[in-house]
Parts: C-alpha cells; sequence; structure tokens
C-alpha cells in the first residue's frame, strides 16, 4: 500500500515537472516569436493575446482586453464579415486550417495587413472548445511595389515625376 502511494506520488510529481517544463517551452517560444500569438478559448469567450500581438498594434500589455472583440472590432469594415465566415468555416471543419488576410486598425489610426492562421480544437461532439494562433504583419508586402520593394506611394511618385 505505501509502496503505490509512493509510486503514485511520484508520478504525479514527474507529470507536474513535465507540465512546467512544457509551460516554460510555450512561454519561450511566444517571447521569441516575431509573430503575434491569441489562444482563444470559445467556451468562455476569452482570448489570451500575447505582448507580441498587441505591439504589432502600437499596444502596451494593459490597453487590450480579452475579448475577441478585440481583434475582430479593430479589422477593417470591409474585411470584418469574411473573416468571420472564415473563422466559422474552419469551426465548422470545412477548412483545414484558419487563414486570413485582412486589416487590423493599429493605434496610430492606420490599418496595417496582417496574416492570420490559427487551429481549432473540438470535443467528442465536434463542438469548438479552443482556438490558437498567430499573426504576421504582411503591411510591406501589400503595400511595397513587388519588383523595387519601395513603398507604392513612393513608386507612384517617381512615375508621376517621369
Amino acid at each position: 500500500m505505501a509502496l503505490a502511494r509512493i509510486g503514485t506520488q511520484l508520478s504525479h510529481k514527474r507529470a507536474q515537472e513535465a507540465l512546467k517544463e512544457s509551460e516554460e517551452r510555450y512561454a519561450l517560444a511566444a517571447r521569441g516569436a516575431n509573430d503575434g500569438l491569441w489562444d482563444w478559448d470559445v467556451q468562455a469567450d476569452v482570448v489570451y493575446f500575447s505582448p507580441r500581438w498587441k505591439n504589432m498594434l502600437g499596444y502596451q500589455e494593459n490597453e487590450i482586453g480579452d475579448k475577441p472583440e478585440e481583434w475582430l472590432g479593430r479589422i477593417h469594415d470591409a474585411d470584418r464579415e469574411r473573416v468571420k465566415e472564415e473563422i466559422a468555416a474552419h469551426q465548422r471543419g470545412l477548412t483545414p486550417q484558419f487563414e486570413s488576410e485582412h486589416r487590423v486598425l493599429h493605434k496610430d489610426a492606420t490599418f496595417r495587413w496582417m496574416l492570420s492562421r490559427g487551429l481549432a480544437v473540438h470535443n467528442e461532439s465536434g463542438k469548438t472548445l479552443r482556438m490558437a494562433g498567430w499573426q504576421t504583419d504582411i503591411t510591406e508586402g501589400k503595400v511595397s511595389d513587388p519588383l523595387t520593394g519601395l513603398p507604392i506611394a513612393y513608386c507612384s511618385l517617381i512615375a508621376s515625376d517621369g
């Protein structure tokens, strides 16, 4: 009986150590990533946005809350419904992953192009429990000339002078 209890305690301690190591690995990866990370608990309707995610939009850690509207509400009006449909399609299992290019409002009142990707986790009955993913700022590629790499506004200026 005592040996079984010691074995259970050791097993529990190993599990706790493995969990701690996994959490540290995730935290390190999140801090080192150039992308902004998000993790949406769909059931609780709460989203974790990494500090990098917030910073990509010009915000400090405490300036953005934990509701999905903090992201969805900043998406350009012309893109918002499409993004919601892309999320819903992935949650229903119609796409292998959520992937979307859309504009998001920066704190400086300009829009930045973001590439967002994510994966849903479902329970055994197919209900979405959570989605997690990342966003990458692709503004430079969207607003620069593909040949010269110069900002499009600058290329337009050169063309009108020439």
